[in-house]
């Protein structure tokens, strides 16, 4: 099994795991995770709120490296309510989710997702 570790940077000790492999799926009468970001980010600063829109938006479009860089842009405990950090987790667990079956489904552009966020520092950006 191969596993890549994100770190968030979120005082909460999230941390995010790619695993090539089988997953628990989400739990029964949880709400979709672009409903819960929506809601907890309604009240949030437009900017705050425009990047949660963009994850989600990149997200539904198999973009798993961009939502990814996105919501680690704005995972910051200072500027985030618990309930937006608890939100943002919530996203990257649903895109995890999806780029685990897009692994196993043997989509190049998981594949690829998955070498762009390992080469991602804490705040989103890509290093070389």
């Amino acid at each position: 099994m191969t596993r890549i570790k994100l770190s968030m940077g979120c005082s909460l000790g999230l941390g995010l795991f790619v695993l090539v492999g089988p997953t628990a799926g989400c739990k029964p009468g949880k709400p979709p995770a672009g409903e819960v970001g929506t809601k907890a980010f309604e009240p949030a600063a437009p900017e705050l709120r425009a990047a949660c829109e963009s994850a989600l938006a990149a997200d539904k479009t198999n973009g798993y490296a961009a939502a990814y860089s996105t919501l680690l842009r704005i995972c910051h405990p200072r500027s985030l309510t618990p309930e937006q950090l608890q939100a943002v987790s919530a996203i990257m667990h649903s895109i995890n989710g999806r780029l685990e079956e897009g692994l196993r489904k043997g989509d190049l552009q998981a594949q690829k997702a998955v070498q762009e966020i390992a080469r991602m520092d804490k705040d989103g950006r890509i290093s070389d």
